[in-house]
């Protein structure tokens, strides 16, 4: 039957049987918060990362900015508590080695990485080019030095564990384990994108304009699933999440949104800066989905550099 995936029936191997997905959500989300905990324990010993910590927490919409650490510590800090419990949760509740989430032949695919990163920067270039040649009164140069360039460096480097770590439990488990359990192509994909825009609920960048802002997060998240079942690639996935990151962190950031003090350029957005929403404009609507078909064209046409 065309509508039953046959890499999702692949995951039938172990301990794959629905109560095993029960559990094993259950474990994920318990050892999430247990190595959150062990982490803050230890962090408590060290007055200077738990001062990183707090500050963190008391400055919400700060993403990046030269000198501040914290920042950047953060983002490997809250990384790691997913990424342990995801991978203890593969290998004791289900037994299966992990190397198997990762790629094809049991590797993370650096190539399909580098792939669907510049797939992406390369439309997101192309887009605020159009952008700046119809509305450049928007766009601010923000960096006037090249000190900032390490900075921009070293938030690609810490962005990439954060990027893999929710890829790491949405695509290469929770998509494996339930696409095992429920093999039709779209239903998986589908409820993961639902749950992982919900789960950014609390973002900074997604409470100017939360609808609008949460159906393209789910299209993008729905277009890394179907990316990850039609290839069985982690490394395709993560390098359309970092990219996405990586551009509003050191290329052009959106305001209003994070406070972002590293990203080359700033786009001002006219309408969000107003307290205004595009909700009810059809053109923004239009313009979102022709990027995510272009996203998914360019990575899944036969032809395509990108494939």
């Amino acid at each position: 039957m065309t509508w039953i995936d046959r890499r999702l029936l692949s995951a039938r191997r172990g301990r794959w049987q629905w109560y095993w997905g029960v559990l094993g959500l259950v474990a994920v989300g318990g050892g999430t918060i247990a190595v959150a905990m062990a982490l803050s324990r230890l962090a408590a010993l060290w007055p200077d990362l738990n001062q990183i910590l707090s500050d963190m927490s008391a400055e919400e919409d700060l993403m990046f900015a030269p000198g501040r650490w914290d920042a950047y510590a953060a983002f490997v800090f809250f990384s790691l508590p997913p990424i342990l419990a995801t991978a203890a949760t593969i290998g004791w509740v289900h037994r299966w080695p992990v190397r198997h989430v990762l790629g094809p032949g049991g590797r993370f695919a650096w190539s399909h990485f580098a792939k669907s990163a510049t797939a992406l920067l390369l439309l997101y270039a192309g887009a605020s080019v159009i952008g700046y040649l119809v509305e450049p009164a928007h766009y601010t140069l923000q960096a006037v030095s090249w000190t900032i360039v390490p900075w921009i460096l070293l938030a690609g480097v810490v962005i990439l564990p954060q990027a893999f770590s929710e890829d790491f439990l949405f695509n290469g488990y929770l998509a494996r384990v339930w696409g095992g359990i429920v093999p039709f192509r779209l239903v998986v994909p589908i409820a993961l994108s639902v749950v992982f825009s919900a789960a950014h609920a609390f973002n900074a960048d997604l409470a100017k304009d939360p609808i609008p802002a949460h159906v393209a997060l789910f299209g993008g998240q729905f277009i890394a699933l179907l990316i990850y079942v039609r290839t069985g690639s982690l490394g395709a996935t993560v390098g359309l999440h970092w990219m996405n990151n990586m551009f509003l962190a050191g290329f052009v950031a959106t305001a209003p949104g994070y406070r972002n003090e590293i990203a080359l350029f700033v786009y001002r957005d006219p309408v969000l800066s107003a307290g205004g929403s595009y909700l009810y404009d059809p053109v923004s609507w239009g313009l979102l989905a022709a990027g995510l078909w272009l996203t998914w064209f360019v990575l899944s046409w036969r032809n395509s550099p990108f494939y």
